[in-house]
This record gives C-alpha cells, sequence and structure tokens, in this order.
C-alpha cells in the first residue's frame, strides 16, 4: 500500500499525486469511464458522430478544467 496525496475531489473527479511522480493524475471512476465507453459504443452511423463526439468531449473538457482549477490552488504548474 501506498500513500497518495488528494489535492482535490468533486463529484466523480479526483485529483492526486502519486509519490514518485511530479504532475497530478486523474482519477476518474469506473463507472464514468464506463459512461464514456457507452457513449462510444452508441455511435452507429455517420449521422450519430458528431452529437456523440461533442458529448464525450464537453465530459473531457469539464474534467480538464477542474483538473487545472485544483493545480492552481495547489501552486502546481500544468504539464502541459
Amino acid at each position: 500500500m501506498i500513500e497518495v496525496e488528494l489535492l482535490g475531489r468533486e463529484g466523480n473527479v479526483t485529483v492526486l499525486r502519486m509519490p514518485d511522480r511530479k504532475f497530478p493524475g486523474i482519477f476518474i471512476q469506473g463507472d464514468t469511464m464506463a459512461t464514456f465507453r457507452d457513449l462510444f459504443e452508441e455511435v452507429g452511423g455517420i449521422d450519430e458522430l458528431p452529437e456523440e463526439i461533442q458529448e464525450a468531449r464537453d465530459r473531457v473538457v469539464e474534467f480538464l478544467q477542474y483538473y487545472e482549477a485544483v493545480l492552481r490552488e495547489s501552486g502546481i504548474a500544468r504539464p502541459y
């Protein structure tokens, strides 16, 4: 077992720093990842593609915005 640094948590997104890593990572709940998988599985035809990709993209953007806010609050530079 290892100890990780919990930097922030909101909903299904947790920002953690592993002891051997310089930059924090995003921990996403398994059920949230299953939702992503389901969204991509629902893409059947080209007509559905834009809506499904937009929804998945919006979720990723939301997670990254939270991640960046936690990094700012913690005084940690973004790794990108």
